[in-house]
């Protein structure tokens, strides 16, 4: 189905329904085998590492961004020759806050990661209530 080509108008008089064959077609956890749960949590698992990996890689472009600021603006006021302690208190502040939400969002929870920690949950208990684990 997936080479189907047509090289003149196809005319239909009605309906029609084609179905494809899919591969992966869906399985409750509940009915999944022993091995197939332990591949799906290790396959879960590897999703959540990469989704951990992703909000740390936003994070820390977000904190690189901000100590870049500060450096930027640290040399700019020596240069000026106006380096006071209130300016040096709002370029702390200028790097605090986005610090602050960057780490925010490092804890912060996705709902891609509440999905795929209930699923893993699921599978924990489906695991323990057969004694396999």
């Amino acid at each position: 189905m997936d080479n189907f080509h047509a090289d003149r108008d196809i005319n239909v008089h009605g309906n029609v329904n084609i179905s494809h064959r899919d591969q992966n077609i869906y399985k409750p956890l509940a009915y999944s085998a022993n091995e197939e749960l332990f591949a799906e949590r290790r396959h879960k698992q590897g999703l959540l590492q990469k989704e951990e990996q992703r909000k740390n890689k936003v994070a820390f472009r977000f904190i690189k961004t901000a100590l870049a600021v500060l450096v930027v603006l640290a040399v700019w006021y020596f240069i000026q020759g106006s380096v006071t302690l209130s300016m040096f208190l709002i370029g702390f502040v200028g790097v605090f806050v986005p610090f602050v939400i960057a780490m925010q969002t490092m804890q912060q929870q996705t709902e891609f990661e509440v999905r795929q920690l209930a699923i893993l949950k699921e599978i924990s208990i489906l695991l323990r209530e057969r004694g396999v684990e």
